[in-house]
């Protein structure tokens, strides 16, 4: 929002219509970090972003996992270095654990 004309005064509308699919995800992720809840699902989180902000953004979903419970949903294979467990899902059949 920064980058926004009137920056972090920016009025958002009805489902942020003037932000990017990768700033609808970091505001988000922002609120979610601002009003934590016990779980945290998270839909291919890092998708719509460049490789500098994923460096950024991965870090503090770490974080919000040292305190709750956050599942990710994800083709990213970045995930499978940082994820305490990992389910392979194949049209809703496990593959793998």
């Amino acid at each position: 929002l920064a980058k926004k004309d009137d920056g972090w005064q920016t009025e958002l509308s009805h489902n942020g219509k003037q932000l990017s699919g990768g700033e609808k995800q970091l505001v988000t992720l922002a609120r979610m970090m601002l009003h934590p809840k016990p779980v945290a699902i998270l839909d291919e989180p890092t998708a719509n972003l460049d490789t500098g902000t994923i460096e950024i953004i991965l870090p503090q979903i770490m974080k919000l996992a040292e305190t709750r419970l956050v599942i990710v949903a994800s083709h990213e294979k970045l995930f499978d270095t940082v994820a305490d467990a990992i389910v392979n899902l194949n049209w809703g059949e496990q593959m793998s654990k």
